[in-house]
């Protein structure tokens, strides 16, 4: 959950942001320990939209990335992306960062006051790269992840245009067939009779030509409203608990976040972090509310000094050949590369199931929407047959 936030600086500046906590109690001591004196927090969203492309923001993380390698100071460093970057949201948010850091936050911390620029998954990613001395090799690492996933995104994209294409045009066709077309047969109708398929359809005709005005007005609030949910995360949050509940897309959000948590697990132990703190970290960046609940509870178990794999099983956190490769890599004392293994294992399952899903969609929307408007068309062809009484 995230909490809204203004707070002083230690130089009196105002800022405010986001802050990533379990309750408000638990927002505001995590403000405090990073020295600011909080002036309004509020509860916020559980999931907050990106407003910058993924492809402006990996080309600015594989820069900061390329000028701390150079050994340029960090603070040297954001302030000259707060001057080339690609996009005004972008330019705001390094200058943003540029006031954090140089009010004594760490790059991270001052990350995760803006999630609508860095997604969630930055700043504990970063963490472990400051406190291993080793910043710039963090920064490739969330680049990558954020080119893994734009990939991803643009293939869906590109698949979805075709659908919602066809949607766009079919809706289209509705339209124009109930306001022009239908009511050139309204007299035909009114003059042989009959409570047909046919007068059916010319009564909604009149009745959306007679509201044609409050149905354009209706369309405009409705995509505003589904704009305003989305810019806020409530359109994402509402739609990821939907898909979370049909069997097919909870299979693939199951896979995303199996792929998301192996790949930060490989990462973070091949780094040298250890398993316990590796798991806290791969967790923040998942998108599954229960799932996080359960890997908690499952580091709390691990901490009592349960094995990883067992306290898993126990909470039927993964699916059992997830939980068999971990045991596996337990056993071999070679954790990161089972993790590894399973990242590749569900990166490809995950790619399948995606395309079966897009596969299936083009047909259905082509037999739904073509359905309709040819139903349309046989009430209409047909009403002209029985009005002139034509037997073939």
């Amino acid at each position: 959950m995230y909490f809204e936030y203004v707070a002083r600086q230690k130089d009196t500046s105002l800022i405010d942001g986001w802050v990533q906590a379990k309750s408000k109690a638990h927002a505001q001591q995590v403000l405090d320990d990073r020295g600011l004196n909080v002036l309004v927090i509020k509860r916020g969203l559980s999931r907050i939209p990106l407003t910058v492309s993924r492809e402006a923001l990996l080309t600015a993380l594989r820069e900061l990335a390329s000028l701390r390698s150079s050994g340029m100071p960090l603070d040297k460093a954001v302030s000259s992306l707060s001057k080339v970057a690609e996009s005004k949201v972008l330019r705001k948010a390094w200058t943003m960062v540029l006031a954090s850091l140089e009010n004594g936050l760490s790059l991270s911390d001052a990350m995760e006051t803006l999630p609508h620029v860095f997604p969630q998954y930055v700043p504990p990613m970063l963490r472990l790269g400051e406190a291993n001395g080793d910043l710039p090799n963090a920064l490739y690492s969330v680049a990558e992840r954020v080119e893994r996933e734009e990939n991803l995104l643009s293939e869906m994209r590109s698949a979805l245009t075709y659908p919602a294409f066809l949607l766009f045009i079919s809706f289209a066709i509705m339209l124009f067939l109930f306001s022009y077309v239908l009511p050139n047969f309204k007299s035909m109708v009114e003059g042989g009779g009959g409570d047909t398929a046919l007068a059916s359809l010319i009564a909604v005709s009149d009745w959306v030509n007679n509201n044609f005005d409050f149905i354009i007005l209706s369309l405009f609030i409705s995509i505003a409203l589904l704009w305003y949910a989305h810019h806020r995360g409530a359109l994402q949050a509402k739609l990821f608990s939907l898909l979370a509940v049909l069997p097919i897309t909870k299979r693939l959000l199951l896979a995303w976040d199996i792929v998301q948590f192996s790949s930060s697990m490989q990462r973070l132990l091949d780094s040298g972090v250890e398993l316990v703190r590796g798991v806290e970290l791969s967790a923040e960046s998942l998108a599954s509310a229960s799932l996080k609940k359960r890997l908690d509870d499952a580091v709390v178990m691990v901490k009592q000094g349960s094995s990883l794999s067992t306290a898993m099983a126990q909470l039927k956190v993964f699916p059992d050949m997830v939980l068999q490769m971990i045991n596996t890599g337990e056993s071999g004392a070679n954790l990161g590369q089972s993790f590894g293994e399973i990242n590749t294992l569900y990166e490809r399952r995950l790619k399948l199931g995606l395309h079966r899903v897009i596969t299936l969609l083009e047909p259905a929307v082509i037999v739904i929407m073509g359905g309709l408007i040819g139903s349309i068309m046989v009430v209409i062809i047909s009403g002209i047959i029985s009005v002139n009484e034509i037997s073939f």
